[in-house]
């Protein structure tokens, strides 16, 4: 549901039944529902709200690209510049380049938002 709902843009409710499947799911095997809780949050401007789902997690070696860029994001515009250079250049080494950034989000506006935050940290070519 909470994919639907994010798909129909209704972040509040997408929020809601991601966060239920992450009780039902705590271990999310490859981050699937943790990157569809994290896009949400990012596209409602709840950052806070990254960092306290991701924070823990985000150097987990298997931790998708996607995420990483948006923590970075997270990390610069809490002033942590060191982490999100860190973060940054760990999710370029791994792929992460604008043409991934806008395959993950559905809505161009998303992924341009994304490229232009993760710009102000460096580089993404």
């Amino acid at each position: 549901m909470g994919s639907v709902y994010s798909d129909c843009v209704k972040l509040a409710s997408s929020v809601r039944f991601v966060r239920m499947a992450l009780e039902l799911t705590p271990n999310d095997n490859g981050w699937l529902i943790t990157t569809n809780l994290v896009s949400a949050l990012y596209r409602l401007a709840h950052y806070r709200e990254i960092r306290d789902v991701i924070e823990d997690n985000i150097d987990a070696e298997e931790m998708l690209i996607t995420i990483i860029g948006v923590f970075a994001s997270v990390e610069f515009m809490d002033g942590n510049i060191n982490a999100a250079e860190r973060l940054l250049k760990r999710a370029k080494f791994h792929g992460l380049d604008k043409k991934r950034i806008r395959a993950s989000f559905n809505q161009a506006q998303n992924a341009e938002n994304l490229i232009s935050d993760l710009a102000k940290i460096g580089p993404l070519d």
